[in-house]
């Protein structure tokens, strides 16, 4: 999956707390959180995103986290209980993770991961660069002839 313009990229989301786009040619989702979202805003985003993922068979994550302050408690045990066992019943394969600035929403973050870590049914990695989350993404494997 080549660095590429993502302008060319088809948006499925484009709010104020949120931008998702999709890269067909790479297989990719990417999030792009900012700000605040309200409780109601963030299921229906994060439902729409696991949604899109199973139609369009997606394989490829990036979550952009960088610009995204707190999650509220109920939003983050909801993500957990009901929100991440749909995308673990996916053929995600990664998941690659912009880190936030914002120390809560860092903190809700890794304490979800934490709390998931044995029901994870796809690589997840922690970035600090969106360059460095596409270059992950774009290893493949080594396969021994």
């Amino acid at each position: 999956m080549p660095l590429r313009d993502r302008s060319k990229d088809t948006i499925i989301l484009d709010e104020p707390f949120l931008r998702m786009g999709h890269s067909a040619t790479d297989n990719l989702i990417h999030l792009r959180w900012m700000g605040h979202a309200r409780s109601e805003e963030y299921r229906s985003s994060l439902e729409r995103a696991v949604a899109f993922v199973i139609e369009n068979d997606i394989r490829y994550w990036i979550a952009d986290l960088r610009k995204m302050t707190v999650i509220l408690k109920d939003d983050e045990t909801w993500a957990n209980e009901v929100w991440f066992p749909k995308l673990f019943k996916t053929g995600l394969e990664k998941m690659a993770i912009l880190e936030s600035e914002d120390y809560f929403n860092k903190t809700s973050v890794q304490r979800s991961f934490t709390a998931l870590k044995g029901s994870i049914s796809f690589e997840v990695a922690w970035f600090p660069s969106y360059l460095q989350a596409i270059d992950w993404l774009n290893e493949q494997e080594l396969v021994n002839a």
